[in-house]
């Protein structure tokens, strides 16, 4: 490795570690005023937590600690006072909601759709906790291509989820167990008929032929500190296995383990973390440059101290990949510069990574590949980015920054014509060199019962071989509005309306027959969701997809389905007021 970067970092280390730097971890503002203590709302874990109902906001229940300077004068002071009754009143709204520990869900809408959930959670303790969830979303219905026919669109997701927590004096122990299975058609097949040369055109795609069948296993074990004192060891330690199996007969089994840990010494704070992942395939993928077992380990040190309003951390993140032999190594810094209490932060990251990808992630990004085939390891060389963020007032937080990137053997999909006797119904990774432009910006409105919030992200890319950086978007937008309807006399929610909107656009494909760019239609999508709730155990939902039914594919000659609509309830069950 060049011997400048290792100089750049213990240059880098030598600066935090003499006082003139922050770290990352939040503190108290140093003109809060010390003679008054003032304890926040405590954070809950949605995923933890069953309800239909926004969770309790108990009024006048936490008396604030006030420190008062007095002295006692020991001369009499005459004093005069009057009673007087004092007049009835009526509070409203003083209780705590009522939790649940379990909520039933069903839903169906057109396309076929079904939709059903139950979860149910242990009492609320602070020895164990348990839960269990079952999960059910399936659509059976067709969607027209350009040449007029219908073709069948349907997808499935069901899993079983369980889930437990025990609470020690100085440890969380948690684990879960999660199989699922899932189903999607590969309908998206080329229509014209007419090639520019003579090739075998084959589109009678048996139904059979055209389904993917995925199933997963899913289990996860981890230990955690309790202790939040700045002076505490703080780590979290954590196990995962998944097991992928996609049809016909393609298999993965990952294990992974993560790492992480920090200590305080008064203004410094040094700490890690670290991921190690085994991989194990059934076969030999066609594309990858990695065999069928290989192993990849990331390590990141880092120190950084806090001074005044400065924030640096400064770390050397290291990654060793077994299989192809590539380790690489890259600086990672961060520096942050405090202004008016969080109100306007400016930040500096300078990082990069090795990652690699497997066959689930592959799936959750594209899943219309083509069997047979991995994706390879993309090498980000660098990613520099300079930004703001904080809030222009209260209730209005905002983002902006520009972020330069560089990637080394970036994947972009193109309709595989190979393996498809030109019916071009799945897709391949094609890889290029990229230098990555993207300004990005978010804004909104945070209030009791009105929440707006906005992003646009700009993308930029300078490809060394490709003409496009196929189907992914040079501008993505998406807006969302919620707004709370409160009874005025129980203070609790009576109908929630909550609209969407996503914006991607300058999205290419490439016709793999004649080597040819296509501009792909702009995906524009309008989403309404309303929720009514007839008591605080049962509420009914109204949700409004597409609403504008726009014509759009999110990958080439693949159509989404257009207006759709759902109507469901939802029932809670099983209430505490512990």
């Amino acid at each position: 490795m060049n011997i400048r970067i290792y100089l750049l970092f213990f240059l880098s280390c030598v600066y935090a570690l003499s006082g003139y730097a922050q770290s990352e971890r939040d503190t108290i503002p140093q003109n809060l005023q010390k003679n008054i203590r003032v304890y926040s709302e405590p954070k809950v874990q949605l995923s933890d937590v069953v309800r239909i109902s926004d969770r309790p906001q108990p009024n006048d229940s936490i008396s604030l600690p006030v420190d008062v300077r007095y002295s006692i004068n020991t001369k009499p002071v005459a004093t005069s006072y009057e009673i007087s009754t004092l007049r009835a009143v009526s509070i409203t709204g003083d209780k705590l909601p009522e939790l649940y520990r379990g909520i039933a869900s069903v839903g169906f809408g057109n396309y076929a759709k079904s939709y059903a959930s139950f979860r149910y959670m242990s009492e609320r303790s602070r020895q164990n906790q348990y839960g269990f969830n079952a999960y059910h979303y399936a659509s059976a219905g067709k969607v027209r291509l350009d040449n007029d026919q219908k073709v069948a669109a349907g997808y499935s997701t069901d899993y079983l989820s369980a889930y437990g927590k025990v609470f020690k004096d100085k440890v969380t122990l948690y684990g879960s167990f999660t199989p699922q299975f899932e189903t999607v058609r590969l309908y998206g097949y080329e229509t014209d008929t007419i090639l520019p040369v003579a090739l075998i055109y084959d589109t009678t795609l048996a139904k059979e032929n055209t389904q993917r069948q995925v199933f997963s296993l899913s289990t996860q074990g981890g230990v955690m500190s309790r202790k939040t004192e700045d002076d505490m060891y703080q780590f979290t330690q954590e196990i995962s296995h998944d097991y992928t199996r996609f049809s016909p007969g393609l298999s993965e089994s990952l294990l992974q383990t993560s790492s992480e840990g920090f200590y305080t010494f008064d203004l410094v704070t040094a700490g890690y973390t670290a991921d190690l992942s085994w991989s194990a395939r059934n076969f030999d993928a066609r594309d990858s440059v990695l065999p069928r077992n290989y192993t990849h380990l990331n390590v990141l040190p880092y120190i950084g101290a806090i001074v005044d309003n400065w924030h640096l951390r400064v770390g050397l993140n290291m990654s060793q990949l077994w299989g192809n032999q590539q380790f690489r190594a890259y600086p990672d810094v961060k520096f942050d510069y405090i202004c008016n209490d969080y109100a306007f932060v400016p930040y500096i990251r300078y990082n990069g990574r090795l990652e690699s990808y497997s066959m689930k992630d592959m799936y959750e990004e594209n899943p219309y590949f083509s069997d047979s085939i991995m994706l390879s390891p993309s090498h980000y060389a660098s990613v520099f980015d300079v930004g703001i963020r904080g809030r222009a007032l209260k209730n209005l937080p905002f983002k902006l920054y520009a972020r330069f990137s560089n990637v080394e053997n970036m994947h972009l999909w193109v309709n595989d014509v190979e393996a498809t006797d030109t019916a071009q119904n799945t897709f391949k990774a094609v890889y290029d060199d990229a230098s990555i432009f993207t300004a990005y910006a978010e804004g909104g409105v945070s209030r009791k019962k009105f929440d707006m919030l906005w992003s646009v992200t700009y993308n930029s890319y300078d490809l060394q071989n490709e003409l496009r950086a196929w189907h992914r978007p040079g501008l993505e937008a998406k807006y969302t509005i919620k707004y709370n309807i409160v009874h005025p006399k129980t203070q609790k929610n009576k109908l929630v309306l909550q609209t969407e909107i996503f914006f991607e656009d300058m999205r290419y494909a490439q016709n793999m027959i004649t080597g040819e760019e296509m501009l792909m239609n702009g995906l524009f999508d309008c989403n309404i969701g309303i929720e009514y709730f007839y008591s605080s155990v049962f509420v009914a939902f109204l949700d409004f997809q597409n609403l504008t039914a726009t014509k759009y594919e999110r990958f080439n000659k693949y159509p989404v389905q257009r207006f759709q609509v759902m109507f469901g309830v939802n029932y809670s069950f099983s209430g505490l007021r512990k």
